[in-house]
């Protein structure tokens, strides 16, 4: 993504959808949320708040960033020779996010975050337009993990994952600062 394409200093123009203020200056935003994932967990929903914008400002989301970690039976991560690779952990750990403002789900059904995401260089799920999360604006993510290999040389116990949602949060007003 270009700084052409979105810039943080955009000139001044409308709001997302063309209607409402005018978009004054982007802030760039990050909202971050954990999980420990076990082999063959039932869907299970990060608490509620986690990715809740309870700002003024609309956040504009360009891409979520996944981090995955091996864990022993002790939750400690695994040393990095025997950390199983990005890919081979997301393959192993579903996720389901909807926006609860306009009950509306960004994935179909829970799906492998390894088939969201660009591979290992990136891990991240990348849109060309953003997705923007009104004010008091809630997306909740659901994370499920699927059966881990076993007899593997690694004694993989859970996965943590951290979810983070980046982009800007939008400045918008009339442009007339005279008191």
């Amino acid at each position: 993504m270009s700084d052409t394409e979105f810039p943080m200093n955009a000139p001044a123009g409308t709001a997302p959808g063309g209607k409402g203020l005018p978009i004054l200056g982007r802030i760039p935003w990050a909202m971050s949320g954990e999980m420990t994932v076990t082999s063959a967990m039932p869907p299970t929903q990060l608490p509620s708040a986690t990715f809740a914008n309870n700002f003024s400002k609309t956040f504009e989301i360009h891409e979520i960033t996944f981090a995955c970690v091996g864990l022993d039976n002790n939750g400690v991560a695994l040393p990095l020779k025997t950390q199983p690779s990005q890919f081979a952990l997301q393959s192993m750990v579903r996720v389901f996010f909807q926006d609860l403002l306009f009950t509306q789900p960004l994935t179909k059904v829970a799906t492998k975050i390894a088939t969201l995401t660009e591979g290992d260089a990136t891990n991240r799920w990348r849109w060309k337009a953003p997705y923007n999360l009104r004010n008091q604006g809630n997306i909740v993510a659901t994370l499920e993990g699927l059966t881990f290999p076993s007899g593997e040389s690694v004694d993989l116990i859970s996965i943590a994952v951290v979810i983070t949602f980046k982009g800007y949060l939008l400045v918008q007003g009339t442009g007339d600062f005279t008191p």
